[in-house]
């Protein structure tokens, strides 16, 4: 499986980039700031996609990155870990009151107001 951000909803809030566990997930500055997933670094953790405050990540089942690919992010994924680096809490501090309307929003209650994200 792989992830594509659509550029034309994107925030570029940087919660993606942040929070992916083997920094799949590239900055460029080219004229509009664009996120983009590297498919050889990914390891399909989702992590990515259920931190993006506007649903702009989708995860694309049919695209299969090569088996070796695929392993080599696992390996980078788990010298992330041994690392002991982790994802500051502040990006989950800061992404909760989003999720949290969003959700409310999803379960019919329309408590988008007071300057939604």
């Amino acid at each position: 499986m792989t992830y594509r951000i659509d550029a034309a909803p994107c925030i570029n809030c940087g919660l993606c980039r942040l929070s992916c566990p083997t920094g799949a997930i590239k900055y460029f500055s080219t004229g509009r700031r664009l996120h983009v997933v590297a498919e050889d670094w990914c390891i399909d953790c989702d992590i990515c996609r259920q931190v993006c405050p506007v649903d702009c990540i989708t995860s694309h089942p049919d695209v299969q990155p090569p088996e070796a690919q695929r392993a080599a992010a696992l390996d980078r994924a788990g010298q992330f870990a041994r690392q002991g680096r982790q994802i500051r809490a502040s990006v989950y501090t800061s992404i909760t009151p989003v999720l949290e309307r969003r959700r409310s929003a999803r379960a019919g209650g329309s408590d988008m107001e007071g300057g939604g994200a």
